[in-house]
């Protein structure tokens, strides 16, 4: 719903509740109330408004029959008190009106994780966005532009407010709209009429503003800097202050340390199940309601033969989740928690491939817990990885040459079946299979 069509059913929604409202408007009220749940909200709030105005007006009349009674001070304090009542309902009263700041304009394959409607075309309240993929625009309700690019975040505080919390974005600022304000953790940018880039890094805070064209001016609290920047010029703003840049920002670096090892299986990967389909390019988790039902455990190993233990500084384990088109996800619980083990047995450590059975494979009991994720129902694919401590000792107490890993799904579905989640193995033919990646101290 629009500004102007929220202000014309509200006007219609007046007249209703005054008395004045025809047959056939009250006909095409009441099929818009039927259709839309937006309207449907506004109308309740306004007729709360409603009931509420007509109780402190009873009040006053009877406060009035009672005034001829009271001495003259009485009277004005009593008044006082009328208007100070007016004035409070008027004012809670807009704790009940939709206080629209901003419109999502339009996504671009967007993914989000927010509170807030995402649907294009939505009115956006003041509250939180987290942009995990793709490209959004976002116009305040000033006429501010702000189109966001993946993985953000970005608060709206009010139609000449933002707070870019993380991540990139383009601000374009009409005429309408000068003064706007856009907060980063360390500072915040004034526009004067123009269009700028900023880009903030969720870890050190760190902000870098560009102006496009016109001229905006950088402002830093904590040291009381300010700093005005006009066409292609550039600057960064951090804990300690604002600092100019020489030319404009920059694409950004990549930075790999030298001593990083990429670890995959090899091969050395099975899908443990009690019965079901299986596929070579899935490994399969699956937590049956039914004690004989379809229950399936992900493991595999990695190669450490080659590779000095003591010399591991972390480790991460890797995971692509993929969909195998097996089960409902409505069966299961909104929230999927999956546990990743260890084997220390180094007994079991010999597993094959070919003919593990659900009796003979490593069993959790054999096995140390390294550490857990989550994974929502409705999401089928994506990245999940574990770094933990007792994942690097795990890794740095092997003795055999090899380090062998089983998944189970914690959640245990609702009813049967339920969705099979899969990881991507080494064949699957678009994700990954599972890779360990470890970083090594660097050889004196």
């Amino acid at each position: 719903m629009s500004f102007e069509q929220e202000q014309q059913l509200a006007e219609q929604i007046e007249r209703y509740l005054n008395g004045s409202l025809s047959e056939e408007a009250f006909a095409a009220l009441e099929a818009t109330l039927l259709e839309d749940s937006d309207s449907r909200k506004l109308f309740l709030s306004l007729t709360h408004q409603h009931s509420q105005l007509q109780l402190l007006d009873e009040a006053l009349i009877e406060e009035q029959l009672e005034r001829a009674a009271r001495p003259r001070s009485s009277i004005l304090w009593y008044s006082l008190l009328a208007l100070a009542a007016i004035v409070l309902l008027a004012s809670g009263s807009l704790l009940f009106w939709p206080r629209h700041v901003a419109q999502l304009v339009s996504s671009e394959d967007a993914t989000w994780e927010s509170s807030l409607p995402t649907i294009p075309g939505s009115w956006l309240e003041p509250g939180f966005l987290r942009l995990q993929s793709g490209v959004a625009t976002i116009r305040f309700a000033s006429g501010a532009e702000v189109v966001l690019e993946a993985p953000a975040q970005l608060v709206l505080e009010s139609s000449m407010k933002g707070k870019l919390l993380s991540g990139s974005a383009i601000i374009t600022v009409p005429k309408s709209a000068i003064g706007f304000v856009l907060e980063s953790p360390e500072g915040f940018v004034v526009d004067h009429g123009t269009q700028f880039a900023g880009s903030v890094d969720e870890e050190s805070g760190k902000s870098v503003f560009e102006v496009l064209s016109g001229e905006i001016s950088l402002h830093h609290p904590a040291s009381g800097e300010e700093l005005l920047l006009t066409d292609q010029q550039a600057a960064t703003v951090t804990a300690t202050g604002i600092e100019t840049l020489k030319g404009t920002m920059s694409e950004g670096s990549l930075e790999q340390p030298e001593q990083t090892l990429r670890l995959t299986t090899q091969g050395r990967e099975a899908t443990i199940a009690k019965k079901g389909p299986l596929h070579e390019d899935f490994l399969m988790v699956k937590w049956a309601k039914a004690p004989s039902g379809h229950d399936r455990r992900a493991i595999f190993s990695f190669p450490l033969k080659t590779i000095d233990l003591k010399n591991i500084q972390s480790a991460q384990l890797r995971l692509n989740l993929v969909p195998t088109g097996l089960g409902f996800a409505t069966r299961l619980e909104e929230i999927c928690t999956f546990a990743v083990y260890g084997l220390t047995d180094e007994t079991a450590e010999s597993w094959d491939a070919e003919g593990l059975t659900w009796e003979n494979a490593p069993q959790i009991e054999q096995c140390q817990l390294l550490g857990t994720f989550e994974v929502p129902r409705s999401r089928q694919r994506g990245s999940y990885c574990i770094e933990s401590k007792e994942l690097l000792n795990f890794l740095r107490s092997d003795s055999t040459g090899s380090a062998t890993f089983l998944v189970i799904r914690q959640t245990q579905e609702r009813e049967t079946t339920g969705l099979v989640h899969a990881f991507a193995s080494s064949f699957h033919p678009e994700a990954s299979g599972p890779i360990l990646e470890l970083s090594l101290k660097e050889k004196p």
